[in-house]
């Protein structure tokens, strides 16, 4: 707990509610409040800062708002979980919910039915309930080597190793590939697993360069430059949160720079099977030590969590290690269902019902909300909503759900979140059904067009 934090409010030009908010802010970006991390009381912080009770409980309300905070009714205030931050679900009756970033499951569990039904008859299943090793059975990863075969990576069996979702990976390649301390880059905004893992780790993280086409390469060599980074994570292709999808000459670049300087590359390219005519992933043009990531939760179905990860020949048993030594394997019973699917072609089936049903929304949105400054792609579950001048994320995200829809903040995305810009994500995969998705779309169209705020207004 840490009671005797005190923020650093002395050159404030805002009320100071969101004085204490924004100092909070900026102790997260910087570490000294980490995830987990107990507040003051609302009592003890008013007396240390001599102010009323409510200015802090309005402060922490703010905090909570921009994903920094959690309460816990009867133990207390918390630092929050940056990716759980942007990825919680809601119950409010009432609420259209664009924040977690998932693929509708409806034609999905009409299949998994099916498959339950008839997985009890297959001989195979014998021995599933017992123990497996990483990286997994030869059979399943074999499946993993057909599967990353959609994106463009042709890779033999050997060279996948079997996780718990394209999380355990990422926290695979993290273990193998850092030690406290070191430096870790990545996009200005990216995946908010990334800062939980680098909290967990002790790793620095910098944000690089970012532009409409993606990251923007000299900013991983100016980096290089004074210090070699023990990784580089980025998402090429259906960026996350700004949907971007890097040009082919920013790929190569890139993997010439983490070539010339030793870097390895992390590619989550967790969207790339979903995906049509997009440059060919990194991992194909890479010179150097490169590990894929890829999945089933953001092309089939969020609780089918199995992760694929192509590693470099010499690091496959440390990698297999890495997961072993965490969750002992991915779970045998759910890897034989997505190697099921794979190899009958329901995976394929249902891959080809999500780009037609992410294409049809996607182009709903452009329809709804085509006059703002959006990005999006003709695939994938999400887009980048820039906001006008007069709006900060956090008031438009407030503004939204007084409108009865819920969106993500740029903060959670912000490897600073002191340069969180002035946007939104909104993921159009939660909403049960297409015309749900467009009554809360317009209900977000109306709060841009309502919602005049005047400049520089202090609220």
């Amino acid at each position: 707990m840490v009671e005797e934090w005190t923020p650093n409010i002395d050159d404030r030009k805002v009320p100071l509610y969101r004085a204490i908010a924004d100092a909070i802010e900026r102790d997260v970006a910087d570490r000294v409040l980490r995830h987990g991390t107990q507040m003051p009381t609302h009592r003890a912080l008013a007396d240390r800062l001599g102010v009323n009770v409510a200015t802090v409980t309005r402060a922490y309300s703010e905090a909570r708002l921009r994903g920094l905070l959690v309460g816990e009714v009867g133990r207390g205030t918390y630092v929050s979980n940056p990716s759980a931050s942007s990825e919680r679900a809601t119950t409010e009756s009432g609420i259209i919910d664009f924040r977690i970033n998932q693929p509708p499951t409806s034609e999905v569990e009409k299949a998994l039915s099916r498959e339950l039904a008839a997985f009890s008859g297959r001989v195979r299943t014998m021995g599933l309930l017992g123990y497996h090793q990483a990286p997994g059975k030869l059979q399943h990863r074999s499946a993993g080597s057909k599967w990353v075969e959609r994106a463009g990576v042709f890779v033999e069996p050997g060279r996948v190793v079997l996780t718990n979702g394209a999380q355990q990976a990422l926290m695979a390649t993290f273990a193998v590939l850092t030690q406290p301390g070191d430096l870790v880059v990545t996009e200005a905004l990216t995946y908010p697993g990334i800062r939980s893992l680098a909290d967990l780790f002790r790793v620095r993280l910098r944000g690089l360069r970012i532009d409409d086409q993606g990251l923007v390469p000299d900013s991983l060599e100016e980096v290089c430059r004074e210090e070699k980074p023990a990784a580089l994570y980025l998402t090429p292709t259906i960026h996350n949160p700004t949907a971007t999808v890097l040009p082919l000459e920013r790929r190569q670049e890139i993997a010439r720079i983490a070539e010339r300087y030793q870097v390895p590359i992390v590619e989550d390219d967790i969207y790339g099977p979903l995906t049509a005519g997009n440059p060919a992933p990194i991992f194909t043009m890479a010179t150097g030590d490169c590990y894929y990531v890829c999945g089933t939760s953001k092309t089939v179905a969020p609780g089918l969590r199995i992760g694929y990860l192509v590693a470099p020949s010499h690091m496959i048993h440390y990698v297999a290690n890495a997961v072993h030594a965490t969750t002992w394997s991915a779970p045998p019973l759910t890897a034989e269902i997505v190697t099921s699917w794979i190899e009958s072609g329901i995976a394929d089936r249902v891959l080809e019902w999500h780009r037609a049903e992410s294409g049809r929304r996607q182009a709903a949105a452009r329809r709804i909300l085509g006059q703002f400054d959006i990005t999006n792609q003709p695939f994938g579950y999400h887009l980048w909503l820039r906001l006008p001048e007069e709006w900060r994320s956090e008031d438009f995200v407030q503004a939204a759900r007084a409108n009865g829809v819920a969106i993500a903040p740029s903060s959670p995305f912000a490897v600073d979140p002191r340069d969180a810009p002035r946007a939104v994500r909104i993921s159009l995969g939660l909403p049960e059904n297409q015309a749900l998705m467009e009554e809360g779309l317009m209900r977000i169209n109306d709060t841009l067009s309502q919602y005049n705020m005047p400049k520089n207004v202090i609220i």
